[in-house]
């Protein structure tokens, strides 16, 4: 009988199933970079995607290749929950005070290239969302007719927010999310 050798990377699915009983199914691409993780019904999101990050994150440390990307779409079988990605510079993490105390908030388009943000808490809690008012009421462009324009971080007008909590710390972040832009030439990892 021959040996199979199976790299850690391979039973993550396994492993994941194995640690979270809210996981109904969990798959990967070929080469273990992408992952679609169904979650059931009931699952509560915020403490769930903090374990589950917590969980992911030290895998991929002890059992992952750095150079290498690896992305999470988690969801339940009609909504997506979240996208969280590691090792691909995808997301900002900014500093604001919310509820009293200071936070570090991770701000990510979800979604992916539509620029609308979506804020989480350290608790993986979403604080709200953020977006580019009209472009064509701040004469910004998109690429072709109907397409939104890129998200612009210089100038803090021209973003608003879902709540008021957030609209009070829109300009931090705005501001943090420029300065990560243009400190490292590109997105900042989380």
């Amino acid at each position: 009988m021959q040996q199979i050798d199976v790299a850690p990377m391979d039973l993550l699915c396994q492993r994941l199933k194995a640690n979270f009983p809210e996981i109904t199914a969990c798959s990967a691409t070929t080469g273990n970079e992408f992952f679609w993780v169904t979650i059931a019904e009931e699952t509560k999101d915020a403490p769930f995607m903090k374990a589950f990050d917590q969980f992911v994150k030290s895998y991929i440390e002890a059992y992952g290749n750095r150079e290498t990307g690896y992305g999470f779409r988690i969801g339940r079988s009609n909504q997506l929950v979240n996208i969280i990605s590691y090792n691909q510079g995808l997301g900002y993490l900014v500093d604001a005070k919310l509820g009293g105390r200071m936070q570090s908030l991770f701000v990510v388009d979800v979604q992916g290239a539509t620029g609308n943000f979506t804020v989480f808490d350290d608790d993986f809690n979403t604080v709200g969302y953020m977006w580019m008012r009209e472009a064509d009421a701040q004469g910004a462009e998109g690429d072709m007719e109907g397409e939104p324009p890129h998200p612009d971080f210089t100038d803090g007008s021209l973003w608003t927010a879902s709540n008021d909590m957030l609209r009070a710390v829109l300009y931090q972040i705005v501001t943090q999310v420029a300065e990560q832009i243009k400190d490292s030439g590109g997105a900042c990892d989380e």
